[in-house]
């Protein structure tokens, strides 16, 4: 789910699906698995536990005038920002302006996995922090309505979403010319 905040030229998604990150090349360990899952954008984050969320941008965005490669608007994974926001940890349960309510865990400042989910019905999300709550006792409930203003103001270049290119694409000009001919 992606939604503009007024006034800023920012665009926050919502709902990601994320995944820790093992090993010592972590952009390239994201770049591989965002392939696999056939998605358009990705975002790395968390420290001291890596973890990468992906999303999967529709084309006429992507290759349109509000998200195309030179005049590129800035979207920002929702999540990790409120992982910034919230460095010691915590969950909030957040309805959207068009509808829908938003879930969101971080603790230490990493998203923790099926936890940025956006749900239809309030019933569905309440029974779903419930389950959260129930696996991480220990985590903090924040305010709603801060955390949602906080993200509002809130810009970070760590929570940019990065295009996914192919591998084709992560080649040499040069190369792809010499292959293409």
């Amino acid at each position: 789910l992606l939604l503009d905040v007024p006034d800023t030229g920012r665009t926050l998604a919502f709902g990601l699906r994320w995944f820790a990150l093992i090993g010592s090349n972590i952009p390239a360990l994201a770049r591989s698995r965002g392939r696999r899952l056939r998605a358009s954008h990705y975002v790395v984050g968390g420290a001291p536990a890596m973890v990468a969320g992906y999303g999967r941008v529709r084309p006429s965005w992507r290759g349109g005038s509000r998200a195309g490669r030179g005049g590129h608007r800035h979207i920002q994974a929702a999540a990790q920002l409120y992982a910034l926001l919230y460095p010691d940890g915590g969950h909030s349960l957040i309805s959207l302006p068009g509808g829908g309510h938003w879930l969101v865990a971080a603790q230490r400042g990493t998203v923790l996995s099926q936890a940025d989910r956006v749900f239809a019905t309030l019933d569905e999300a309440l029974r779903e922090q419930e389950l959260l709550r129930a696996r991480r006792p220990g985590l903090p409930a924040q305010e709603a309505g801060e955390a949602w203003a906080l993200l509002m103001q809130a810009a970070d270049p760590a929570a940019r979403l990065a295009v996914l290119s192919s591998r084709w694409g992560e080649l040499p000009l040069a190369f792809r010319l010499f292959l293409a001919c």
